[in-house]
């Protein structure tokens, strides 16, 4: 009987132990869903009230846990994001500063700051009538329109001024077209023309066979008057030098002629010949009976030929006279016990030689004599001299 009793006890103590260690061993989420379970038996007991109170009970703890859950998720994104902008703006450095951005009213500048400006000036009182129409027809007063008249001028003397001076020429040259002689030379400048006349021993003019060459057309133009012994010559730049090769007709040796502008010295006064004789020994197509011999054609003499370009020896003297008034001007000088008499009329006395121009003025070296007697037109001058 107490072994029956023994082994009663001894099972009962097995199943409670068993029991005992199946509570402990079994999971919390096992736990709470089974007394979920039983407190959901229990509500089903009670009544229909009390359970809808029960429900939205829940219902409200559930939102509002809901709720602090999703505050919580958004504030911590929000300060995630702005740790990230954070660091986005100090791995982006620009190579911009402050002083590259305009602030308006110039107070991105260091001592503007504070700066108290002045304020603008009170407009002047209304003008009159008459005030404002002599402001409209003339702002300035007189004594400053001629003072700005006065400028102008003198700016538009400045614009063309030049720095060198010229003195006009008309002469004369005899070419010597022998090997080794000196070339004629014609000296003009740039605004200035020349104009070369080719004439033949008895002063008629040499015709033009062919149209000149200019060995520098980039510092010189050259143009020929068609059927005629004349060439037009103009310089083009300062300081500039070349020649200029003619033709003329029945001669076949070209005649040279070397063209100078503005040599030195500089802003000195320059002498520029506007009008060039070109003597050319020989008789061209067009030449007048001669009245003298070939011999006594003073061809290359400078002492002649100075007296025909109106520039005599300083040593020569100037001789008065008097009687007929003869139709073109004459001159006479002494010089080395010579007559020499410039004029365009034909003379009758003898002359040991004579030269001329390409307009017909004539020079005549006689001997010395009281009379000078000219045949002018179909009448005949005596000029009785003071010697």
């Amino acid at each position: 009987m107490n072994i029956g009793k023994l082994t009663i006890l001894l099972i009962s103590c097995i199943f409670v132990n068993s029991s005992i260690a199946t509570n402990i061993n079994k999971p919390n989420w096992i736990s709470a869903t089974s007394n979920d379970e039983t407190k959901s038996e229990e509500l089903k007991k009670n009544s229909v009230p009390v359970q809808n109170q029960k429900k939205e009970e829940h219902e409200q703890l559930s939102s509002s846990s809901i709720q602090q859950e999703w505050l919580k998720a958004n504030t911590t994104a929000t300060t995630n994001q702005s740790n990230d902008n954070d660091n986005d703006n100090k791995n982006n450095q620009t190579n911009y500063s402050s002083d590259d951005y305009v602030i308006p009213n110039n107070v991105n500048e260091p001592e503007h700051f504070g700066e108290i400006k002045d304020l603008p000036p009170l407009l002047p009182p209304p003008q009159s009538s008459y005030d404002q129409a002599q402001e409209m027809v003339s702002p300035l007063s007189p004594a400053e329109t001629k003072k700005l008249k006065k400028y102008y001028d003198e700016t538009r003397s400045a614009k063309y001024y030049e720095p060198t001076d010229t003195t006009p020429k008309i002469s004369s040259v005899t070419v010597d077209l022998s090997p080794g002689s000196k070339l004629p030379v014609l000296r003009t400048l740039p605004n200035e023309t020349s104009t070369l006349v080719f004439i033949d021993s008895t002063g008629a003019p040499w015709t033009i066979a062919a149209i000149p060459r200019v060995s520098n057309p980039a510092a010189f133009d050259v143009e020929w008057l068609s059927n005629s012994s004349s060439i037009i010559v103009s310089a083009k730049n300062s300081y500039q030098k070349g020649n200029l090769t003619v033709f003329l007709h029945g001669l076949s040796t070209p005649v040279v002629i070397k063209l100078i502008t503005n040599d030195e010295p500089r802003y000195a006064q320059k002498e520029v010949d506007y009008r060039l004789d070109v003597r050319v020994p020989g008789r061209g197509p067009n030449a007048v009976e001669a009245i003298a011999g070939d011999d006594k054609i003073g061809l290359y003499d400078d002492v002649i030929q100075n007296f025909l370009d109106g520039l005599p020896p300083s040593e020569s003297v100037k001789i008065k006279y008097s009687g007929t008034t003869p139709s073109a001007p004459v001159q006479i000088w002494k010089y080395n016990n010579n007559l020499y008499v410039r004029t365009t009329l034909n003379i009758q006395n003898a002359f040991e030689q004579t030269i001329s121009s390409g307009d017909g003025t004539k020079v005549y070296k006689i001997l010395e004599t009281p009379f000078v007697t000219f045949s002018d037109g179909d009448k005949k001058v005596v000029l009785q001299l003071e010697i």
